[in-house]
C-alpha cells in the first residue's frame, strides 16, 4: 500500500469528486473494472471507455501527488504538531 498526498496548493482535481478503486488483471481474459463508492451504493464500470477514463485521471493524480517519502514526512510533522490527550492535562 502507497499513500502519496496532493497539497491544498495544487487546487481542484478529479480526485474530490469521489472514491474510485480500479481493477487490472493480469489475464487478458479478464476485463479491467473500476468500482465507484457513492452514498447510495457502489457502480461498476466495465465498458473500455470508462475504464481509460479512470486510468488517465489516476495518472493525473499520481503526477499531482507528493512522492512516498515526501508524503510520509508531512504525515509526521502533522502527527508531531497534534496535541495527545496526555499533552491537555
Amino acid at each position: 500500500m502507497s499513500i502519496r498526498i496532493i497539497p491544498f496548493d495544487e487546487g481542484l482535481h478529479a480526485g474530490l469528486l469521489g472514491l474510485f478503486t480500479i481493477f487490472q488483471f493480469a489475464d487478458d481474459m479478464d476485463r479491467d473494472i473500476v468500482s465507484l463508492e457513492t452514498y447510495s451504493g457502489d457502480r461498476y464500470l466495465e465498458e473500455q471507455s470508462s475504464v481509460l477514463e479512470y486510468l488517465r485521471t489516476f495518472d493525473m493524480l499520481t503526477h499531482k501527488a507528493r512522492d512516498e517519502k515526501d508524503s510520509r514526512d508531512l504525515l509526521a510533522k502533522i502527527m508531531a504538531s497534534i496535541p495527545t490527550l496526555k499533552d491537555t492535562k
